[in-house]
Parts: C-alpha cells; sequence; structure tokens
C-alpha cells in the first residue's frame, strides 16, 4: 500500500535532492524553488509517486506545469 507520509528520494528535472522527503514535504520544496516567472506565469507544483515497475525505484518527482 502506498503512503503518502513515506519518506522518499525526491527528483526533480535531471537532479536529486540529498535527503528522502514525504509528499508534502516535496511540494512545500517545490513551492520554494519555483523560479519567479513559472510563478508569474501560473505554473503550479506537482508531485507525483513512481512505479518501481514502470521508473524502476520508488521516488517522488517534482514538476511545474499549467
Amino acid at each position: 500500500m502506498r503512503n503518502a507520509s513515506q519518506k522518499l528520494p525526491v527528483k526533480f528535472g535531471l537532479g536529486q535532492l540529498d535527503k528522502p522527503m514525504t509528499e508534502a514535504q516535496a511540494r512545500n520544496w517545490g513551492k520554494a524553488n519555483m523560479p519567479a516567472d513559472l510563478a508569474a506565469a501560473g505554473f503550479k507544483v506537482g508531485v507525483f509517486r513512481s512505479d518501481p515497475e514502470l521508473h524502476g525505484a520508488d521516488f517522488y518527482r517534482v514538476s511545474f506545469g499549467k
């Protein structure tokens, strides 16, 4: 069963953060680190949890989108 409070590695772009986070922590990190021009253009933070069978590992992915 998937648990949103479980701490997992966090990936964004081509990078990965140093410490594991919960889904809420990853979302807060994304909000705090969104480039100002994207925020001004109305972009929002998206966080999804990977599927080990599809993506090869269990992690949270932070992205910005509309």
